[in-house]
This record gives structure tokens, C-alpha cells and sequence, in this order.
């Protein structure tokens, strides 16, 4: 899993409440350090978990754990994706895109039309404008998404 700092837009400041609710990601580092919660300048919550194994794993926060597992393997069955689905604390709102501090994980498909379709099926809301897959000057096909709790995908098109 790699990860990537983005900044959308301008810059702009935290609220300065902790981010709560479905769709909140947790950077989870697994080091072998005592376990410890911190915060980015931006509000997005990094923990670091007490582990043997050194690594990372996404934590997103969402609604019904049972639901979002089973509609992520129905969706993404051929992807091992490193997500751990937690019990939301908060209210779900919608959140607009983008808000400082919420993550999108990105990743690499091959034929990004079926998937779009999949998801927009599943109850996914496109992001894009248009509805569709938009082609990057690079030439790849991107489209972002969020799930029904409020986290954003963001599936490339490999070439």
C-alpha cells in the first residue's frame, strides 16, 4: 500500500474539531513502538498500533460493519485491499468533496466502465463531473466515488 499526500485546491484550515462520523479514514501504522492516537495539521487521525509486523492498514469508520464488509467483497471481490471497517462514532452527513483531513483511497483496475458501473449499482455516488470516467493528461481513466458512508474511492484505470 502506498501512500500519498494531496492537496486539493487551496489550502485551508481544520475545522479544529476531530473528525467524527462514516466515511472518517485512520492511517493505522503497525510499529513496534506503544500504541498511541495523533493528528495531522489537517485533523486526519494516525494511529499507531503496537505490532510485530511492521506495515499500515486503512481504518475507515462507517455505519454497519457487516454491510460495508460485505458490500466491499461483493464490489471489489477480486482486491485484497488492507481496509479495517470500525463502528462510526458520529452522525454520517454528507461531506464534501474534498474536506481537509477525509482520505480516498485510489486504486488500479482494468476495465474501469464495469466497475463504474458496479458501484454505481452498489449505491456508490459519482464524484466526477459527468458521471464517467475522465481521461488524466497522462492519459489514464480515473473516476472518484463515495460509498454510502461517505468514504471516497478513487479507481485508475490501468494501462
Amino acid at each position: 500500500m502506498g501512500i500519498e499526500l494531496v492537496q486539493w485546491g487551496e489550502a485551508r484550515k481544520p475545522k479544529g474539531e476531530p473528525l467524527s462520523g462514516p466515511g472518517v479514514v485512520t492511517l493505522i501504522l503497525h510499529r513496534a513502538e506503544a500504541s498511541k492516537t495523533l493528528h495531522d495539521p489537517d485533523g486526519f487521525p494516525v494511529e499507531v498500533e503496537q505490532s510485530e509486523n511492521p506495515g499500515a492498514t486503512l481504518g475507515v469508520a462507517v455505519s454497519d460493519v457487516r454491510q460495508s464488509t460485505a458490500l466491499y467483497a461483493g464490489v471489489l471481490a477480486s482486491k485484497l485491499l488492507p481496509i479495517q471497517f470500525t463502528e462510526a462514532t458520529g452522525h454520517g452527513r454528507d461531506v464534501p468533496f474534498p474536506e481537509v483531513g477525509h482520505g480516498m483511497l485510489r486504486i488500479f483496475v482494468h476495465n474501469i466502465d464495469a466497475l463504474t458501473a458496479s458501484l454505481k449499482s452498489d449505491g456508490f455516488s459519482v464524484m466526477t463531473t459527468g458521471g464517467a470516467p475522465v481521461v488524466l493528461p497522462q492519459g489514464q481513466r480515473v473516476i472518484i466515488v463515495r460509498d454510502p458512508n461517505n468514504f471516497f474511492l478513487q479507481p485508475m484505470e490501468m494501462r
